[in-house]
């Protein structure tokens, strides 16, 4: 569901949004009292924004060295060249890929 025009969202909202993208486990109580309201005002705009599709999932983002994985890539091929010899052409980027990660494709 997304968040309609009649449910903007105001400056407290906006406040509160950064404090969720800063940590978003942080308690409420924390939140609330960051942006100057009782907890539970603050708990029911949250709420409103996640029923609302303004917030659609709270991650985790994990420390890529520690996990040990040097470094992440997505890729999506769309199109592989083939050449008249029937040699396929990947993009350079791919084979740049390939090299700095396991990619198997």
């Amino acid at each position: 569901m997304e968040m309609k025009a009649e449910t903007a969202m105001d400056q407290i909202d906006k406040q509160i949004l950064a404090q969720l993208q800063v940590n978003a486990a942080q308690p409420v109580a924390d939140i609330a009292r960051k942006v100057g309201l009782s907890v539970t005002p603050c708990w029911r705009r949250i709420q409103r924004m996640e029923e609302t599709g303004l917030i659609r999932k709270r991650v985790a983002l994990l420390d890529p060295q520690k996990i040990g994985v040097g470094m992440s890539v997505f890729v999506a091929v769309r199109r592989i060249s083939i050449m008249p010899n029937g040699c396929r052409i990947l993009p350079v980027w791919l084979l740049i890929c390939r090299k700095l990660s396991n990619f198997t494709g």
